[in-house]
């Protein structure tokens, strides 16, 4: 499957009146930004874990986006639309 893929799970889910639809919702939406930011990555030559580490080097680059992305005195790294 696909980020996009999931995203749709995500917003047929995130309005229902059941709490467990809407939980689904959220983790369909984290699953859809997670395979996005990983293919990104993928695409761009930066290897990404295929285990379960995966899901924690993910937040860490991911972390390390914002830190330069939010602050222009870093012009190290390059604003990246994904």
């Amino acid at each position: 499957m696909e980020g996009k893929d999931f995203l749709n799970v995500a917003r047929k889910f995130c309005e229902s009146p059941h709490e467990e639809e809407r939980r689904t919702a959220v983790s369909r939406a984290y699953y859809a930004l997670f395979n996005h930011v990983k293919r990104s990555l993928e695409l761009k030559g930066i290897p990404v874990r295929r285990n379960a580490e995966a899901h924690e080097q993910l937040s860490i680059v991911s972390r390390i986006f914002r830190t330069f992305h939010s602050n222009p005195v870093h012009p190290v790294m390059p604003a990246y639309s994904l």
